[in-house]
């Protein structure tokens, strides 16, 4: 019984760690200068050191692996991922 306790609260902890780090408000965002506070490929909390320029926009992503993918894309689809998570 007493390992069911230890166990449950283990978890429980790491949910709230969890919970606290993958947290990105539109404050954050707004204070980071990103039009967005989800990344467009993930929908993961986007980072402002991950970002990317788009008309004049700040793009925020969640890792440097979808900012590269953003930049390689055509205007098009930039701008279609654009308007999917804009704030």
């Amino acid at each position: 019984m007493k390992m069911k306790n230890v166990l449950a609260m283990g978890l429980a902890s790491c949910a709230i760690v969890l919970a606290a780090c993958s947290s990105t408000t539109k404050s954050d965002t707004a204070a980071a200068g990103m039009v967005n506070s989800k990344c467009p490929y993930s929908g993961h909390a986007a980072d402002a050191k991950s970002t990317s320029d788009f008309n004049g926009q700040k793009v925020g992503f969640c890792c440097g692996d979808c900012k590269a993918k953003f930049d390689k894309a055509d205007a098009k689809t930039q701008g279609d991922l654009v308007a999917k998570v804009k704030n």
